[in-house]
């Protein structure tokens, strides 16, 4: 052990010191909590509370959801970000997505509108739970991978994309040691320019619309890479922005990850930061990679003050990010981790949910996992509730419990380790105490806490419940119908009786969890009134009504649509506007729909929408029904599709559905296409011959057989299950044969007009009762391309067969008339009006397919290829594809056709699969290929043209810059630049985009360069010339009309500006104790009247704006009444120092233009060293690393840059450590004389005091300090006792050591 404290207190110190090595302990008291003794146990402010991290969840999710989370102790809540962000993503493993953001408005497709955050907050400060919301100000969405990550989305707002003034460079860091990088480059996103004052009151705006909603603090995602106003290029950001916001109680911290360049305590001058290495350390503690030992969570990981921290146990980026580095977390590991930081005084805890359902699964805005309410995460919140305001001192027992005590008033163990004995010293008062979590019972006696806990667990001591609200409720909301009978859960919370009654019947009492039946003896159309009441501790009463409906079914309607081109997802707007007033789901733009795949997207209303709704489609601009025309009529219980120009209804079938296209018993001669169905499955799977699932969707054509002999027969078995979990499989069997011979037939329709899709309705009434092979509207068929759908019915149907098409609604033939006649082996197919038969034939043979030129040959080389096919049936189809055998790209040079000589000429060189399908006209299909080099053909690099969209323009005014080029190898990169006196300057580095715009500041003649750089390496060049009218915006002088005044004195402030464009508008302003006030807005008057109400230090500002936005500053120092000059003193804690011990720097200073800020650092070896940089703290703790002598310095600046420099010299060496303590005996008897002896290294004049202790709690000092490292002990009693040894030295340093001894008879 190698602690230091000051002399004079060391007695009290060892007071604590033995009784806790005593009992195996080690203690840490807090040094900037003040232990309390007050009793009330509510929670005034968020940093006393725990924050829920509630990630991803919609702000609708949220509102649900608070009941809960105020049941489970959480005083506040952290959504994700609420910007508008580049893409409607909606899968949790789009979660970056929300990071992406293209402006600064609150409302996003993830998480909701404004309106519904805005509800949210109003809900929440019902419950008194604050709102944090995540902000993301330090960059935008990006516009693509490579060199395009660090330019801005297409979609970010043209304010904020077309303002080249807010945009750092686009670049990334290189050096994350470079605090400049760090700050002012792109971390994978476009950096945005956060000095830029117009893009300042942007996110201003935005942030006190958010507090307007009802926002109670914020976090800012990636503050490190926002810049102090120290920093090397600093800015005003942070005091700016957090010192223009509408409320001054504010919770407000910054993602500030450690390492690198961080300048962590810079940021706590101005909000709290993350603390993530102390979450590191937390899991450490937990067992987390490691073996656990709770002493790794003593200390926090970032010197100062721990009430500028937010900890966590693990955030959204450990847990999501692509290096996982806390997925493998236990939720017994995060439920330990979480009662250690909430135990804790003075640091602010934070939640992180997980996502539901495994490892970033299902979507964005729905709840996470259950861990945030599990009971030991509540019972830790309890805790921390109701010791608010109490100070903490930390104690570990060994290294598996973490014993957080709070003042006098209660005591949180956490135990990482098996089931263990409790012995520790304690502050609490003298009793028993129950803890919370087992119900087991502790004592405390003469200062001392015992107990058992178990194994991997907690235990609260001392803390009294906090009352609250009483809470009733049903697990199933009012207004619900349901058809038999209803299942309701009750909660009950908070209360000492409930009740509930059932349409004013009997009250009965009823427990949390109770499950009852409503309804089951209720008639058809009635409703059933179920009314719960609750009493609370303190008497108050609360009612809940809910009323449900009994109903013949359950009618709800399904809206569908295939996207159109061009649409890469889709929203819904459903209304009625058949009343007085129009009814909506959500404001327009509606609600997002779910992607079912194939391009289909899906919504299903909510109960209650009758046969008058109607339903808007849309992608956020484009929608169907176009503008001003009506919506879709969908009556209740249809399903609605818009597919390919059409709207169509079907009923809903609620039965899980899987079947084939293709009937069971089937044969086919080369390859057999079915189309795969599913209807009211929320999974559908196929299996080939009893190998692996495979997961489809509804429409999913595969194909069969194609690798297997004639003879042989494959087995198709589908799977589906519907929402409820029941399942449902069925199983086909299917045969090939070289030629089909059998008593079966085919049907086939070519799409009429207005089709999507073809079922068939297959029947035989010529027997005394009509045979059917499935109930109308009969079958799906297969969709065997160009329009064709096809039936093959199963073997048994004879000639008396008859068929009848269908979409659903429309007929062919037309309802009342008899069915077309499909006699055995034959195929009929209806087109364009015609029902034709013919008989079924042989397979189809390719006997040739070839190219007129050899492989290889060069680029654009046209080459024919030619195929011819006999047998099949009907008339057949060729289709021509290639495959880039390295990328695996298709193209189809022709489609399905009647022509089997094609044209091919390949563009871009590769290897290449060429490929000819024959088909028939009943689906079958046969293919062949063969191999095919392309080379490639070389052309030069050449720049076809550089073009401006204007010859000419005005200072200020911005141009397009385009440029063509063509040739070259690999991908073409543009760099932009200009030449104006000589001197060349970067307009664009090298990029894929050939277009720039630029905005030249200065007038004058300028040429105007592009270079074209292809993947060879290889340049080109090519300029044009570009005037610029106009002169350049210059302020001339910026004077007071007086210098040496006193407060209250008016002051003329007048600015002289010429240049620029159009007319010149002048604003006046100052900075004073790092806030800016203005003085005069924008007006063309180039003066201002000004009167300082206090002395001090001023920096006085001008803008001068022309017509076309540019803007120049220009500022000079002001002094207002007498200044005395900068004094400071400072001074260490301790005359000389112990390696790895603190040390405290109090720095003092009179004097100066306030504000006064600090600088400390060291001379050590002739190297300057920082410890921290200026920031208002005078006080720092410094821990040297190494032995030596030592510099130290504190600098004192003031607000007019005057700095004072002192500096103490210090030496650091090793401490006191007792090495040894021996005896003269190995054997002790009473009355024997025994010589111990000390032997201790450390600093000069070492002081040694020896006491002994008995197992009756008596202590005996030997002798008090004294030289001498020699004792002479007598004992008269036998017993066991501990022989304990301080050493001390003049500087205070010291070391205690004990060894347990025996003496007998």
């Amino acid at each position: 052990m190698n602690n230091r404290k000051k002399f004079t207190s060391f007695f009290i110190a060892l007071v604590f010191t033995l009784s806790l090595l005593f009992n195996n302990f080690t203690g840490l008291i807090s040094t900037t909590s003040v232990a309390v003794a007050a009793t009330n146990t509510s929670v005034n402010q968020i940093e006393d509370g725990a924050i829920l991290h509630a990630w991803n969840w919609s702000f609708d999710t949220i509102k649900a959801k608070l009941p809960e989370i105020k049941e489970a102790g959480y005083t506040a809540i952290q959504t994700s970000p609420i910007q508008g962000n580049k893409e409607d993503l909606m899968a949790s493993t789009k979660w970056w997505i929300l990071y992406q953001p293209i402006n600064f408005k609150i409302g996003n497709a993830q998480l909701g509108s404004r309106e519904e955050f805005k509800s949210m907050c109003e809900e929440a400060d019902k419950y008194g739970i604050d709102i944090i919301v995540d902000v993301v100000a330090n960059h935008t969405g990006n516009r693509g991978g490579g060199s395009d990550a660090y330019y801005p989305a297409n979609n970010v707002d043209s304010t904020i994309k077309d303002n080249e003034n807010f945009w750092h460079e686009h670049r990334g860091v290189e050096d994350w040691n470079d605090r400049w990088q760090v700050t002012h480059l792109g971390i994978g996103l476009p950096d945005l320019n956060t000095s830029n004052w117009q893009l300042q009151d942007m996110v201003i705006e935005f942030l006190n619309d958010a507090i307007a909603c009802g926002a109670d603090g914020f976090r800012f995602d990636a503050a490190k890479h926002i810049e102090l106003p120290s920093d090397s290029g600093g800015s005003d950001f942070w005091p700016r922005v957090l010192g223009s916001l509408d409320r001054d109680d504010l919770f407000i911290y910054g993602e500030v990850l450690q390492g690198g360049a961080d300048n962590i305590n810079g940021y706590h001058a101005y909000m709290r930061t993350t603390c993530d290495w102390y979450g590191g350390s937390v899991r450490s503690a937990v067992g987390y990679h490691s073996t656990a030992n709770v002493n790794n969570a003593k200390s926090y990981t970032v010197s100062g003050d721990p009430s500028n921290l937010v900890t966590w146990v693990e955030s959204h980026d450990t847990y999501a990010n692509e290096n996982m580095e806390t997925v493998a977390l236990t939720n017994e590991q995060i439920k330990l981790g979480w009662a250690i930081i909430a135990g804790r005084a003075d640091s602010t805890p934070l939640f992180f949910n997980r996502t539901s359902g495994g490892y970033l699964a299902g979507n964005i805005g729905s709840a996470g996992d259950d861990m945030w309410k599990d009971p030991i995460v509540v019972a830790a919140n309890n805790f921390r509730n109701a010791m608010a305001g109490e100070g903490e001192y930390i104690r570990t027992q060994g290294n598996n419990l973490f014993i957080t005590e709070r003042g006098t008033k209660g005591v949180m163990i956490v135990n990482v380790g098996d089931s263990t004995y409790v012995n520790c010293d304690t502050n609490l008062p003298n009793g028993q105490y129950t803890d919370s979590v087992s119900g087991n019972t502790f004592t405390v006696s003469n200062g001392k806490l015992t107990g058992n806990i178990g194994s991997r667990t907690i235990a609260t001591l001392g803390v009294t419940e906090i009352i609250t609200k009483p809470v009733v409720s049903s697990s199933v909301e009012t207004g619900t119908k349901f058809v038999d009978s209803l299942n309701v859960t009750l909660t009950a919370k908070n209360t000492t009786t409930a009740t509930y009654s059932t349409n004013g019947g009997t009250v009965v009492t009823y427990t949390n969890g109770t499950t009852i039946t409503l309804g089951k003896d209720a008639n058809i159309g009635d409703t059933v009134t179920l009314t719960l009441t609750g009493k609370g501790e303190d008497g108050t009463t609360v009612t809940e009504i809910y009323e449900y409906k009994k109903v013949d079914k359950i009618e709800n309607s399904i809206a569908k649509i295939k996207l159109p081109s061009g649409w890469t997802s889709a929203n819904i707007y459903v209304y009625d506007e058949s009343g007085s007033t129009v009814k909506e789901i959500a404001k327009w733009p509606g609600v997002a729909m779910t992607n079912e795949g194939n391009g289909v997207y899906s919504y299903t209303l909510p109960d209650g929408w009758g046969d008058d709704t109607q339903v808007i489609f849309n992608n956020g601009s484009a929608q169907i029904p176009a503008a001003q025309q009506t919506g879709f009529s969908l009556p209740t219980n249809k399903i609605g599709t818009y597919a390919d120009g059409n709207w169509t209804l079907e009923d809903i079938k609620r039965e899980a559905e899987v079947s084939s296209s293709v009937a069971d018993g089937t044969e086919f001669t080369d390859v057999l296409n079915v189309t795969l169905n599913a209807k009211n499955t929320t999974e559908a799977t196929y299996s080939i011959d009893g190998k692996e699932a495979v997961t489809y969707t509804d429409g999913t054509t595969i194909k069969l057989g194609e690798d297997i002999e004639a003879g042989s027969t494959v087995e198709l078995t589908l799977t589906g299950k519907n929402s409820n979990g029941n399942s449902v499989t069925k199983t086909y069997t299917y045969k090939k044969a070289d030629v089909i011979v059998s008593d079966t037939s085919i049907a086939k329709i070519k799409l009429p007009s207005g089709w999507t899709s073809a079922n068939i309705y297959v029947y035989d009434e010529s027997g005394s009762t009509v045979k059917e092979i499935a109930k109308w509207p009969g079958v799906a068929m297969t969709n065997e391309g160009n329009g064709v759908y096809s039936y093959t019915l199963p073997e048994g149907w004879g000639d008396n067969t008859q068929v009848i098409f269908n979409n659903g609604s429309a007929q062919i033939p037309a309802a009342q008339q008899a069915g077309f006649s499909l006699p055995t082996n034959k195929i009929g197919t209806y087109s364009d009006g015609n029902w034709t038969l013919e008989d079924m034939s042989k397979p189809i043979t390719i006997y040739s397919f070839t190219s007129d030129k050899s492989s290889p040959q060069y680029e654009e080389t046209t080459i024919t290829l030619s195929a011819d096919a006999t047998g099949g049936s009907g008339s057949l189809q060729y289709k021509f594809t290639t495959t880039e055998k390295t990328t695996g790209e298709e193209k189809v040079i022709s489609d399905y056709s009647s022509k089997n000589s094609v044209e091919w000429t390949p563009l871009t060189a590769g290897i290449y699969e060429v490929k000819v399908s024959v088909k028939d006209s009943n689906g079958n299909v046969k293919e062949e290929s063969f191999d095919f080099e392309v080379k490639e053909v070389f052309k030069e690099l050449q720049i076809k043209s550089i073009t401006l969209d204007k010859s000419q323009g005005n200072l200020g005014e911005a141009v397009t810059i385009s440029a063509e080029a063509e040739g070259g190898s690999g991908t073409l990169n543009y760099k932009f630049y200009y030449k104006e006196d000589g001197v060349y300057t970067l307009i664009q580095a090298y990029s894929t985009s050939n277009t720039v715009k630029w905005t030249p500041d200065e007038s004058g003649d300028y040429i105007v360069y592009v270079d074209v750089r292809d993947g060879s390496g290889t340049i080109k060049s090519r300029n044009t010339s570009y005037v610029v009218n106009g002169s350049a915006l210059t302020i001339n002088s910026f004077e007071v009309d007086k210098t040496d005044i006193e407060a209250n004195t008016e002051v003329i402030l007048t600015a002289n500006a010429e240049g620029g464009t159009g007319e010149l508008s002048y604003k006046f302003y100052y900075k004073n104790n790092d806030k800016y006030t203005k003085i005069q807005d924008y007006s063309t008057k180039n003066s201002a009247n000004w009167t300082p109400t206090e002395d001090g230090y001023y920096k006085l500002y001008v803008d001068v704006k022309d017509e076309a936005e540019n803007v120049k500053t220009k500022a000079f120092d002001f002094i207002v009444g007498n200044v005395d000059d900068l004094e400071m003193e400072f001074t260490l804690s301790t005359k000389s120092g112990v390696v790895n011990t603190p040390v405290t720097i109090d720095a003092t200073s009179e004097g100066g233009v306030n504000p006064i800020t600090y600088k400390f650092y060291y001379k050590k070896d002739g190297t300057y060293t920082m410890i921290k940089d200026y920031s208002d703290s005078s006080s720092i703790e410094w821990t040297p690393e190494e032995e030596g002598t030592y510099a130290v310095y504190v600098d004192a600046k003031d607000a007019s840059g005057k700095i004072v420099s002192k500096y103490i010299n210090f030496t650091v060496g090793k401490g006191v450590e007792i090495t040894d303590i021996s005896l003269d005996k190995t054997t002790i008897k009473v009355g024997d004389s025994v010589n111990i002896k000390t032997t201790a290294t450390g600093n000069s004049n070492l002081q040694y005091r020896v006491a002994v202790h008995d197992f009756e709690n008596t202590w005996t000092t030997l002798h008090d300090f004294k030289s001498s490292n020699t004792t002479t002990w007598t004992p008269e009693i036998a017993d066991k006792y501990v022989i304990w040894i301080d050493v001390i030295d003049e500087d205070g340093n010291y070391d205690s050591k004990s060894i347990e001894v025996t003496v007998t008879e």
